[in-house]
């Protein structure tokens, strides 16, 4: 097929203005382009393809915005092990796909060990000094802070504000 009747293209221009919609505020009808989306997505290229992880993730991110926790999480409990079975365990999307679930997690120690995993693979995908890995060092200093545990929350915060203010620096 030409460019003009792929259903992919279609698929990624209903996923950039589900997008856009989502930016203005008009949740009912960003839903529906990227459950479109999704439906082109899965028929086009399986239920394993990373397209479809992306949908789940845009569909996960759009139900939280709304509140709509339990259903967000689904979706990215679903997008996880394609990214996984994808990109390998430590890659970037996947830290990023277990950032999304940790917070859509109640159970303190499930959020604690989603932290972790995502620091250990920020660290050795992008180094100490990202910003992403700053980002992931708050995320857990915040969690065991939750947790109790004083002494690694100020070890991870503070290792945090040290990132950000060497990449700050001139």
């Amino acid at each position: 097929p030409g460019a003009d009747d792929d259903p992919r293209g279609l698929a990624a221009a209903l996923n950039s203005l589900g997008n856009l919609r989502w930016s203005q505020r008009r949740f009912d009808e960003a839903e529906r382009l990227h459950g479109r989306a999704l439906a082109i997505r899965e028929a086009e290229l399986g239920p394993n393809h990373p397209s479809v992880a992306a949908s789940l993730n845009n569909l996960g991110a759009l139900a939280w915005s709304q509140g709509r926790y339990s259903e967000a999480r689904a979706s990215v409990e679903k997008a996880v092990p394609i990214l996984e079975a994808t990109y390998g365990l430590d890659h970037p999307q996947v830290a990023d796909a277990l950032t999304n679930l940790a917070n859509l997690t109640r159970e303190l120690p499930t959020r604690l060990a989603l932290c972790e995993r995502v620091l250990a693979i920020r660290e050795q995908t992008l180094g100490p000094d990202h910003p992403d890995t700053a980002i992931a060092l708050g995320n857990l200093g915040v969690e065991n802070l939750q947790l109790g545990r004083y002494d690694e929350a100020a070890d991870q915060l503070e290792r945090a504000i040290a990132v950000r203010e060497r990449i700050l620096a001139p």
